[in-house]
């Protein structure tokens, strides 16, 4: 069992002096346990992860605790990929590997080879172009995002009829966020994906 709060504490080891930018939002390790659980560990493992608005990395870090393989975090402001405390990744190279980026996600290239695209920033204009690229892109089989706490449910509606097209899962908790305990709602998106039967022929 992976225990998110001693990783959560080793993390921050390396990121207490650093400014604070994005901190806000980091996610309590009960959260990201769920989180984690609604994307499936099995899942994680050895995918390859878009984290877009990635802050100061901690949920990049999270994925490599997961054993993904490489995780791409964006950013918008380099002020704040400059506060990233690269040493609390050092851990995981170089089996794992991770990338920051100045990008964004207007700029991300829609047909990227990545699994799962995690998205907790709550941005409506971020979740739709998100949700397209889920859609879209034929590698990405899981997108995960905070739920925007305004003008979101005509993108819900729509989201729904795109479920019952598509044949995607969607799961929807409650989350919470470490600093100021405020509880916010995620889902999780994931497309169908047939089983195939290896045992005969």
């Amino acid at each position: 069992m992976l225990d998110f709060g001693k990783e959560q504490r080793r993390y921050h080891e390396f990121a207490k002096y650093l400014h604070p930018v994005g901190f806000a939002h980091h996610m309590r390790p009960k959260s990201v346990e769920m989180l984690f659980r609604s994307i499936g560990f099995i899942n994680i493992r050895n995918a390859n992860v878009l984290e877009v608005g990635c802050g100061q990395g901690y949920l990049v870090n999270h994925f490599l605790f997961a054993k993904a393989k490489h995780v791409i975090g964006t950013e918008i402001k380099q002020q704040i990929l400059d506060t990233i405390p690269e040493g609390a990744f050092s851990m995981y190279l170089p089996k794992q590997t991770v990338q920051f980026k100045l990008e964004p996600f207007e700029d991300t290239d829609p047909n990227m080879r990545v699994d799962i695209i995690s998205i907790f920033i709550g941005n409506i204009r971020i979740i739709k172009k998100a949700i397209e690229m889920f859609e879209n892109n034929r590698y990405t089989k899981i997108l995960a995002f905070m739920v925007p706490s305004r003008d979101f449910n005509p993108t819900r509606k729509k989201l729904d009829l795109l479920c019952e097209r598509n044949n995607w899962s969607l799961t929807e908790f409650p989350i919470h966020l470490s600093v100021s305990g405020e509880q916010r709602r995620t889902i999780v998106l994931k497309k169908y994906v047939p089983l195939i039967d290896l045992s005969s022929g």
